[in-house]
């Protein structure tokens, strides 16, 4: 089923009113159906990383926060649960498949069909979002559990991962969600983070996994005490 008004403003942490402007200025692709505004997720998560990699004052304006629940610190948690690791590919491909080396035996999937699986994703849009950033992830193939999961790595080299702005990526946020609704929620929320330029510039010096979560919660916290301001 696809999703409400109601639904993508609470997951993209904005207002409904927002979300209609979106519709009517930014072509956020929705469709009515018996007079009701419904968003395909699919459509949803393409258009949040082109927007994010147009304009980076569009996603998430900070004063129209409106986060809450599961979703306070819900990239906090699922980094706790993943891992932050370097790696030593120059390529796309070679990135991919050595971080699922690393990490597919924790996360109980098969190495080779997520390699295939977000190479795949990758052929049909980049998830570069500018400012060095990418997302991979594919809808197709949610882990199994209750819990998300981000695998942040870094590369030691930049790479080529098509992004609009051509430069290469030195920050990689692997996504493996649990389900569409904390995929789009996590998949929105780190495009809002690549927007922080001094939090991305801190991240692409170096950091080990105690300090990156430290700096994401102090991230989602803000979004947080932001929201609590308005109540």
């Amino acid at each position: 089923m696809d999703l409400r008004l109601e639904e993508v403003a609470s997951l993209l942490h904005v207002s409904e009113i927002t979300v209609e402007r979106w519709v009517q200025e930014f072509d956020l692709p929705s469709y009515r159906l018996q007079g009701q505004l419904l968003f395909s997720r699919a459509q949803i998560e393409n258009w949040i990383l082109q927007q994010s990699s147009k304009n980076d004052d569009l996603l998430f304006n900070r004063e129209e926060s409106q986060e809450g629940g599961w979703q306070t610190f819900s990239l906090y948690r699922a980094i706790h649960r993943g891992d932050v690791v370097l790696i030593e590919s120059t390529s796309k491909e070679g990135a991919i498949d050595e971080v699922l080396s690393q990490v597919s035996r924790d996360l109980g999937i098969d190495r080779v069909s997520m390699v295939e699986l977000l190479i795949d994703r990758e052929k049909l849009m980049t998830t570069a979002l500018g400012s060095e950033v990418a997302i991979p992830h594919t809808r197709e193939c949610l882990i199994k559990g209750p819990h998300d999961v981000v695998v942040v790595a870094l590369p030691r080299q930049p790479i080529d991962w098509g992004a609009l702005d051509y430069k290469g990526v030195r920050v990689l946020f692997f996504l493996f969600a649990c389900d569409d609704k904390r995929h789009l929620n996590l998949l929105a929320k780190i495009a809002h983070l690549a927007s922080n330029k001094n939090l991305i510039e801190k991240i692409k010096a170096g950091v080990d996994k105690p300090g990156l979560m430290q700096w994401i919660k102090g991230f989602e916290q803000t979004l947080s005490q932001k929201n609590l301001a308005k109540v």
